[in-house]
């Protein structure tokens, strides 16, 4: 679902937006006490997903963040990161299989950044990196 058509149909449950992001909908104090109590529709737009899929996903994501990638079982989410060469942490996200595939949950303004620089390190790996 694209951006228009999600802000869209946010708009028909009742959000108020705000350049492009839903601040409430309608009555905050109700939506607070209803999350604390019960299930709740809340739109994760700060997010970006990446996709890894392939016959090398697991050690091309294994060689490359500091959780055992390879090990990861279906039922499960981690938190994970990406460091530079010197150590220093240069993202942090969940990541979590779907299937044979791969996804990580990050901050949707590193989210094309890191997809390009992942993309750096697939040469030759039989893997695909799509958002």
């Amino acid at each position: 679902m694209d951006s228009s058509n999600w802000q869209d149909f946010l708009a028909s449950l009742g959000a108020r937006l705000e350049a492009g992001e839903a601040c409430d909908f309608g009555d905050a104090q109700a939506e607070l006490k209803a999350a604390a109590a019960d299930t709740v529709l809340a739109p994760l737009t700060q997010f970006g997903v990446i996709r890894a899929t392939g016959e090398d996903a697991a050690s091309f994501l294994h060689n490359l963040f500091s959780n055992d990638v390879q090990h990861l079982g279906r039922e499960r989410a981690e938190r994970c990161g990406f460091c530079s060469p010197k150590g220093r942490l240069l993202a942090d996200f969940l990541i979590w299989r779907e299937d044979q595939d791969y996804l990580l949950q990050l901050s949707s303004d590193i989210q094309p950044g890191m997809l390009k620089k992942l993309g750096m390190y697939v040469l030759r790996s039989k893997v695909k990196l799509s958002d």
